[in-house]
């Protein structure tokens, strides 16, 4: 049986398989425990990350990106959903990420000389963040936060595409939860290593 960390492609791994759900499973009494993370397992590298509720695993989005995981709002049978939030891994050239998005910045400019580029309030508990609002105002709006989890050979690139207008309060309390829930999970070394 082949190990999945020498897949090539992204692959879902349910967070059951984690010891941390005996500790979430809720108590007499309690109320539900949050849920777990879900955990996605690439070529060489895992990280886990929280589904924001009302928002499902979309994997045209994930097609559509070529991203490692995009999660979009449950929407009605048939009717497109507004917004997709993307997560990308990376291969690190070197620890100054931000010289990624400014690279990114540069050739937005160059494309669309009306872009415009507004801070963008999003933290995480671990890792240095970079956020920025990309957008031409009624036409497109990117929430775009590039994470670096120092010490690990990736980083991560979460955005948010709109069309025509800007994310609405829901849709940025789950982006934020997804940038703040996006964990490096350090592979365990094997015997002999």
């Amino acid at each position: 049986m082949k190990s999945l960390k020498n897949l090539s492609i992204p692959v879902l791994v349910f967070a059951s398989a984690l010891p941390a759900l005996a500790a979430a499973a809720p108590k007499a009494g309690n109320k539900p425990a949050e849920k777990p993370p879900l955990v996605i397992q690439a070529q060489g590298f895992s990280f886990s990350v929280s589904q924001p509720d009302g928002w499902l695993a979309d994997e045209q989005a994930m097609k559509k990106y070529q991203a490692n995981l995009a999660f979009a709002p449950q929407s009605e049978p048939g009717k497109e959903p507004g917004a997709a939030i993307v997560i990308q891994a990376r291969r690190k050239v070197n620890e100054n990420i931000a010289l990624s998005l400014e690279s990114d910045k540069q050739a937005y400019r160059q494309k669309d000389p009306g872009v415009q580029f507004s801070a963008l309030d999003v933290k995480h508990p671990l890792y240095a963040v970079f956020p920025q609002l990309i957008s031409k105002p009624g036409e497109y709006y990117v929430y775009t936060t590039y994470l670096n989890p120092k010490g690990f050979e990736v980083f991560f690139s979460v955005v948010m595409p709109r069309k025509k207008s800007a994310a609405t309060p829901q849709e940025l309390a789950a982006y934020r939860q997804v940038v703040e829930s996006l964990k490096v999970i350090p592979e365990e070394k094997e015997e002999g290593e």
